[in-house]
Formats: structure tokens, sequence, C-alpha cells
């Protein structure tokens, strides 16, 4: 981090000002600049929320902003930057303005120097961090106080009160506005109290460190105990203020007086809790009892339970072998009804039709016949044989054929189609049954769908 350059971001309009003030920056050897240069507030702005600034070199001057507003604009994009005000002999005013509104510095364009920008700069960022350092050590310890849960009071040497905490309001029910600046006789110390707690606040005030416990009145009235812990702050040898920190000890204090209050009566209590315990026990054991004859009752259920879940098993697989013998009955019946169509029907309509006799009538009811027994039998020969291949009937009546080993020849002439239809559809099949561009045998794998 030490070798990082400084990060300048120089807001000028002017380019001839921008150039000058870069060379007065190369000039010196031994720190090194970045200097990011801006003609426009808008272009600066947006320099400063996209990169590490650590100095502006800002102009008052520009083509979008004039005057103390182009102060205010950068002081309201990023406060944590130090800006150097550029200005002219004629409008310092302007400037001063910017300083006391937190700029850190302003320079003249007009007699700018090399060493004066350089110092002015490195004073102006060194200004910045102990301001910074000083605010957040200020923030540090007013959170301190304002956060304490304790009440915090500080008072002068007159005994006027210089300072309270939230904590100090909230216990007391007085506010900063009602004790700032009161002095003692304190409208919380107690009437009879008084001339006692006078006498240790002074002792406490030229001591030092003290610790005492007092009991005092808040605003409604009400009275509460605390247990203070005080210093007397002094520097050089001279008293500075009286600081004293507060912690309620009221409901300890009440809760010792009912300890007190109640030690008599320990006993009896004891005694009292001794026999609700011995009830509790036999109360215990009772439902201890109830639960163990419940616990058996669930058991004997459960295996209630399991038996029934047993039975529904064995109905279940018995229930499975009658769908089974079910399937495998629909499957003979398939088969015996495509057997006997086939080898008791279909040979004696092959027979018609060649048969040289037949008029032309009697042909095309030979047809519908053949057409209707092929519609009838079509599902179960996709049932039963070509399962999941989406054949239609002829390609269905195509494959049985090549299953049962005839060739291509006698399956035209056996449905009637050319060979070319044949070859088409056993293409469809091939495709159908995934052997595209493959060797396998047709008939082998339709014979393996048996």
């Amino acid at each position: 981090m030490e070798n990082r350059p400084t990060t300048i971001l120089l807001i000028e309009d002017n380019p001839g000002d921008a150039r000058l003030i870069r060379e007065m920056l190369r000039e010196n050897r031994n720190a090194k600049y970045e200097v990011l240069w801006a003609a426009r507030l808008e272009d600066g702005l947006t320099r400063l929320a996209e990169q590490h600034i650590d100095v502006i070199l800002l102009d008052l001057i520009l083509p979008d902003s004039r005057g103390i507003e182009t102060f205010q604009s950068v002081r309201e994009k990023i406060s944590g930057v130090p800006i150097i005000i550029l200005t002219g002999l004629d409008d310092e005013s302007i400037a001063l303005q910017a300083l006391r509104e937190g700029g850190q510095d302003y320079l003249v364009k007009g007699v700018l120097e090399s060493d004066l920008l350089q110092r002015a700069i490195r004073y102006a960022i060194e200004r910045n961090q102990a301001e910074k350092a000083l605010r957040e050590s200020e923030e540090f310890s007013t959170g301190l106080l304002n956060n304490s849960p304790n009440p915090i009071i500080v008072i002068n040497e007159d005994t006027s009160v210089r300072f309270i905490n939230p904590a100090f309001e909230r216990l007391t029910g007085f506010s900063y506005a009602e004790t700032i600046g009161i002095k003692a006789p304190y409208p919380w110390w107690p009437e009879e109290k008084r001339h006692e707690i006078r006498k240790d606040l002074e002792k406490s005030m030229q001591e030092g460190i003290r610790r005492l416990k007092k009991i005092f009145i808040k605003k409604d009235s009400e009275r509460f105990w605390v247990e203070i812990t005080s210093r007397a702050v002094q520097r050089d040898g001279t008293f500075k203020y009286y600081i004293a920190v507060w912690i309620d000890v009221t409901d300890i204090i009440r809760a010792e007086e009912e300890l007190r209050k109640h030690r008599d009566q320990l006993e009896e209590l004891v005694q009292e809790r001794t026999v609700e315990l011995s009830n509790a026990n036999i109360k215990l054991r009772e439902e201890i009892a109830e639960r163990k004859k419940t616990g058996e009752a669930l058991k004997k259920r459960e295996q209630e339970l399991e038996e029934k879940s047993h039975y529904l098993e064995e109905a279940n697989t018995a229930l499975k072998v009658l769908l089974k013998h079910r399937e495998e009955d629909k499957s003979e019946l398939q088969e015996n009804v495509l057997s006997n169509v086939r080898e008791l029907i279909m040979p004696y309509i092959e027979k018609l039709k060649m048969a040289r006799n037949n008029s032309a009538e009697q042909g095309a009811y030979i047809s519908v016949i053949e057409t209707n027994l092929n519609n009838i039998i079509s599902p179960f020969l996709r049932n039963v044989t070509l399962n999941h291949y989406n054949l239609t009937p002829k390609e269905i009546q195509v494959a049985h054929l090549v299953k049962e080993g005839k060739t291509t020849k006698d399956i035209a002439e056996l449905l009637h189609i050319s060979t070319r239809a044949v070859e088409f559809h056993r293409d469809n099949i091939r495709n159908k049954l995934g052997l595209k561009n493959k060797k396998s045998n047709l008939r082998s794998t339709l014979l393996s769908l048996q």
C-alpha cells in the first residue's frame, strides 16, 4: 500500500490548466501521483462512483455547474475524500464559503506553484485523516456513553450537571433538558438523605475512585437503589469533572429483603413441598402403570395388524397368480383363434380364389370375407406377436407370412399385391423393429418375438 500512487481527481474544464497541474505534479520525484481528469461535474461524479480517489482538485466554475453548488454536489456524493478548491482571484469568497462547509484548502490558479500544490495535497490528505480519526474517536466515545445500558452522569467542579446518558433519563424519569446545568442538591436525592449524600459526593470529587450504594427517588416518587462507581477526572493536577456510573440494584435489594422476610417460613415450605412431591410420585407411578397397560394393548393391536398384513400379502400373491393365469389363458385363446383361422379358414378361402368357375360376384364376396377375417384377427396378431411396434394390419399380415417362411413372391400371390408392395411393407417392418441398416434376419427377429 505504501508504493500505491496518490490518486487525484482533477475536475477542471480548462485543458491548459489541467495540463499545467499535471506537469507540476510530475516534477516531484519523491511522490507518485495518478491524475484522473474530468472536464464536467457529471463526469467527475461518475469517476467518484467508479474509482478510489485520495483527493479532489475542484474548479467551482464548470460547464454544467457553477459556484458553491459545485462543491455541495461533490460533498453530497462522497464525504470522506478531501476537496481542494481551485479558484480565480475574483471568486475567493466562494472558495472560503466552501472551506466553511468542509473543504480542506483552496488554491488560486493564477499564482499556483508546484511546491504549493503538492504541499496543499499532502496537508489536505493528512488533515482529512486526522479529522476522520477524531470523528471516529468522538463517535466511539459518544456511542459508548449513549449506548451504555447503565446510567452515566458527569458533574462539573461546581456540582452543575454536565452530561447524562439516555439510560440515566430512563431510570430516573428526568429528561436531559431538566437535568443539564442544575446543581446539588439534585431532585433525585431523597429529602432525608440529602446531607449524607452531599458529603459522599464532595468526598468522591476529592478522593478519586469510590464505590457506594445509595437510595434515590425517581421523578414519579418511586424509590430505587443504585450501586455507584465514581471517579474524579483530573488533568495536569487540576480537577476537570466527576463521572459516575450507576448500576440499578433495586431488584437485588428487594430480593434480599424478600429472602429475609421468607427465611422463617422456609422449613414449613420445605415440608409442604415434600408432601407434594410424595403425592406426585404416587400419581407418577399410577401413570406409569396405566401407560404400561396402554403399551401392552398397543403391542397386541400391532400384532393383530401384522397378522392382517400377512394375510393381505398372501391374498395379494394369490391374486397375482390368478391374474397371471388369466393372461396366459387370454394369450392361449388368442393363439387358438389365430391358428384356427389360418389353418381351417384361410386355406379354403385361397382355394375359392383359385377356383376357375368363380364368378365376379363370388370373387367380391370372397374378398369381403377375407378382409373381415383379417380385421377380426388383426388385434390378436398385434397383441400376441408384435406388441409395442405400431404395425398396420397389412404389415402384421406380411410379418406373419414372413415368419411362416413365405417368400416375397409367395406373399404377393397370397395377399394379391405386387412384389414391390411386399418389399415396401418388409422395409417398414424392419424400420419399426429397429433393424434398419443392420444385417439381422427379419424372419429370425419375428420368430424371437413369439
